[in-house]
């Protein structure tokens, strides 16, 4: 098993509020150790691989096979140091990072991926999260998809980019509140977005482009929405997609000013 590093609190300059203590971390075994509610990790340094080989588990992180598990943390934010993202990689064909359970978590500046060149689901998975935010950050393929949002309320994805998915850029299940805000979404599978079950479904400011890759899925449109209501496209472009019809039904998604070609 892997031998986990102390890490101590830093009385920082950079802390995201007066609740949370602040952690600066350079390894992998240093990040899981700083994990836990009311925390501000930064990430140093280059890129941090989540090995196969190898298991460690926290009362709030396990990482298996490659894959980081965070659980039950409130108040929790992690970020690049840097003026470039931090890089996340998992040697998982799984998901990268999941989030079970987490509220008021902050990922800002990050990039997150697999180190593979075959992975068959996500690089960044949310399960019942709440008041989730994403922001100047990176989710890229080669996973199946760059987000999994499963019974989560309240995720704003912000000033980020979404590419190189071989399938969605999102599946979005159980879910509502979900905003992409300022965001670029491309070179993913030509079946952008799996919504069901799921409402209030936001795109501000979004620039869909480009996305052609052959996905497996047989879906003759960009957006599948299975029993998903309220989902609006709001000052975006959408171009240059393999697709061109945005929902098998028009008016499935509402159409405030967008520009589709």
């Amino acid at each position: 098993a892997m031998q986990l590093s102390e890490v101590k609190a830093l009385a920082s300059p950079y802390t995201a509020s007066s609740r949370q203590q602040t952690f600066e971390v350079s390894t992998v075994d240093e990040l899981i150790s700083a994990i836990g509610s009311d925390r501000q990790i930064r990430l140093k340094g280059g890129a941090m691989i989540f090995p196969y080989y190898g298991q460690v588990e926290t009362d709030f992180a396990t990482l298996k096979e490659g894959m980081l598990v965070i659980k039950n943390a409130n108040n929790l934010t992690i970020e690049g140091a840097g003026k470039i993202p931090a890089t996340l990689l998992s040697q998982n064909v799984g998901m990268a990072i999941r989030f079970e359970n987490v509220k008021q978590l902050t990922l800002n500046n990050i990039r997150i991926g697999h180190s593979l060149e075959f992975c068959t689901e996500a690089a960044l998975d949310l399960e019942k999260c709440e008041a989730v935010t994403v922001v100047n950050s990176i989710l890229f393929g080669c996973g199946e998809w760059g987000m999994h949002i499963n019974g989560s309320k309240t995720v704003t994805v912000l000033n980020s980019v979404i590419s190189d998915c071989n399938t969605y850029a999102a599946k979005i299940i159980g879910s509502s509140g979900v905003t992409f805000t300022n965001v670029l979404i491309t070179r993913n599978g030509k079946n952008l977005f799996y919504m069901e079950d799921s409402n209030a479904i936001l795109f501000d400011n979004a620039q869909l482009v480009g996305n052609q890759n052959n996905a497996y899925t047989t879906d003759p449109t960009l957006f599948t929405l299975i029993n998903t209501v309220d989902v609006t496209l709001k000052d975006s472009v959408v171009k240059g997609n393999m697709l061109k019809k945005i929902t098998p039904t028009e008016g499935e998604i509402i159409n405030d000013n967008t520009w589709i070609e």
